[in-house]
Parts: structure tokens; sequence; C-alpha cells
């Protein structure tokens, strides 16, 4: 037995295989490895992340225009000058308040004021478009019953679409339903918006507009939009 043990320690020794000591620093390496390793696994399916709204280029819903143009009355076909102030503010990711306020001006017929407060939702849709549908209430009040024209309440509704075919060319377009509420004898109307906006910048564009053809009270428009992400 002795002698084994012997030829054993002898054997070791002469063996020139020595094992690599491990510094400290080099095991501290392979943990953190391992750890980010492990991280890695929980935070991939987090990385799949929807690909930014339409490629880093943002519908901006919140926003002030300022137009000029003319005017028509529908029951009579007398057209006036007019000027138009439009302003919204987005109120969460999909939703806005806005509010228009126009004036014609007939001369020594009279001149009108349209008031209109409302709602919006809007959803992105592929890369280049946006859809929108709002509801609103509409005051139409005249200042000379020259033409023996009464006011107006009207309840209105549209859905649009918003497109841009390029990053400074953007079109829209939306189908207009009004209805007369209260004391108001209309008959309802459909009607359409039409529109064409070119960028000058990130968030300001010149606009021309067809607003409410074939409507109650029809209006061609040229104006300038500045949009913003909020106050």
């Amino acid at each position: 037995m002795r002698k084994h043990s012997v030829f054993l320690v002898i054997a070791m020794g002469l063996l020139p295989w020595s094992p690599t000591p491990v510094s400290a620093e080099g095991l501290g390496g392979a943990q953190d490895f391992a750890a980010r390793d492990w991280q890695g696994d929980r935070q991939r399916p987090n990385e799949r992340q929807p690909s930014p709204r339409r490629g880093g280029l943002d519908f901006d819903y919140s926003h002030i225009s300022v137009w000029a143009g003319t005017e028509e009355l529908d029951e009579s076909g007398l057209e006036g000058d007019s000027w138009r102030v439009e302003g919204a503010y987005e109120t969460g990711e999909s939703s806005y308040v806005f509010l228009n306020w126009q004036e014609g001006d007939y001369e020594e017929l009279g001149s009108r004021v349209s008031r209109e407060l409302g709602l919006g939702l809007h959803e992105h849709y592929a890369d280049r478009s946006s859809f929108f549908v709002t509801l609103s209430y509409l005051q139409d009040r005249w200042s000379d019953d020259e033409l023996s024209r009464s006011d107006w309440n009207l309840l209105r509704g549209r859905y649009g679409v918003r497109a841009r075919p390029t990053d400074r060319l953007e079109l829209d377009a939306a189908v207009v339903y009004s209805r007369a509420t209260g004391s108001t004898d209309l008959d309802s109307r459909w009607s359409f918006d039409l529109g064409l906006s070119v960028y000058l910048g990130d968030n300001i564009a010149l606009r021309a507009a067809g607003i409410d053809l074939d409507g109650l009270q029809p209006s061609t428009q040229l104006g300038l939009r500045v949009e913003f992400a909020g106050f």
C-alpha cells in the first residue's frame, strides 16, 4: 500500500499539467456576462415595438389656422367676403377638441357669424394616413333680416382622412352631415370638405380648401396652418 502511494505522488509530480488560477476579476466578468445574457432573454419580447407612426412624420391635430376667402348663401346664390379662424387641441393620444369661427360680409345685405364647437377622434392608419371623425354644435347668426334669413342651430358630423404622399404635401377630405336642431327648420344636408396643404417646415403649412361644398354655407379659403404638439 505504501508503494502505491509513493508511486502516485511521484507520478503527479512528473505530470506537466498544473491548474490555471482563476482571478476574482475573471470570475466577476463571467458572472456579468451571464447576468446580461439572462436579462437579454427576459427583455427580448419587449424589444419588438411597433414601428414609428408615419415613419417619424406626425399628424398633429393640435393647430391654429387663419383663413380668408369667399362664401356663398346656398338659398340665394349671393357671395360675400369671408374669413375664418380654427383652433384645435389634442386632449389625449387619439382625441381633440376644436373651435371654428367664421364671418361673412355681404355689404348692404348684412353679415353672418358662424361658431362651431366640437370633439374629434383620430386614428393613424399605415405610415402616411390618418382617419378622423368629429361631432359638433354649430350656431349661425345673421346680423340683418334683409334677406328674411333665420338663424341656424345645427348638429354636424364629419368623417374624413388625411394623407401625405410626400413629406411636404398633404391631402384631406371629409364627408359632412348637418342636421337642424331646436327651432331651426331646415332639411338635413350632406356636403363635403376638400383640402390641400403644402408644408413650409415641420409644422407650418399653406392651406387651400373648399369647406361645406354643396352644403348650406359653402366657402373657398386660403390660409396658414400652424401645428403644435401641446402647450
